[in-house]
C-alpha cells in the first residue's frame, strides 16, 4: 500500500524526501551565537577588536582578504591562535564558512575565543565589506 502511494504521488515522495534531506543538514549546521554574519563581524572588529584569521590558501588569500586579516593555514590554528588571542576574539574566515565553523570546537578546547564568518568570503563580499588585495612588486 505504501508502495503504491509512493508510484501514485512521486511528486509529494519526492519534496518530502528533499524536506528529510534539508531538515538533517540544517540540523548538522553548528547553530550557535560564534557563528556570525558580515555585519556582527564588522561589529566585532571594531568594538572587540576581533582577529581575522584568514583560513584559505595562501593565493587565495593574496587574491583579496578581510582587511587586517592574517592567512593562518588549519593545521597551525591552535598554536597561532593562543599567541593572537591575547589581543582579543579570533574571527575565523575560509571561503564558504564550513571550514570556518568547523575549526570552533577545538579552539573552544584549546580555551582560544573565536566567532566564524556565516557565509565566509562569499558573504562578506555580497554584503558589500572591503577586500584587501596583496600587495605585488612594481615592475620597472
Amino acid at each position: 500500500m505504501l508502495v503504491e502511494f509512493i508510484l501514485n504521488n512521486a511528486f509529494l515522495a519526492v519534496i518530502t524526501a528533499l524536506l528529510g534531506v534539508a531538515t538533517i543538514v540544517l540540523w548538522s549546521m553548528p547553530a550557535d551565537a560564534a557563528v556570525i554574519d558580515p555585519y556582527n563581524a564588522v561589529r566585532i572588529i571594531n568594538d572587540s577588536k576581533a582577529q581575522p584569521v584568514d583560513l584559505r590558501s595562501k593565493a587565495d588569500y593574496d587574491k583579496g582578504h578581510i582587511p587586517r586579516a592574517r592567512q593562518i593555514g588549519t593545521d597551525e590554528l591552535i598554536a597561532r591562535g593562543k599567541e593572537l588571542s591575547g589581543k582579543g576574539p579570533l574571527l575565523l574566515v575560509c571561503a564558504n564558512g564550513q571550514t570556518a565553523a568547523g575549526q570552533l570546537p577545538k579552539l573552544r578546547e584549546a580555551g582560544i575565543e573565536a566567532f566564524a564568518l556565516r557565509g565566509g568570503l562569499v558573504a562578506w563580499k555580497e554584503a558589500g565589506q572591503p577586500l584587501k588585495a596583496a600587495k605585488t612588486a612594481k615592475k620597472r
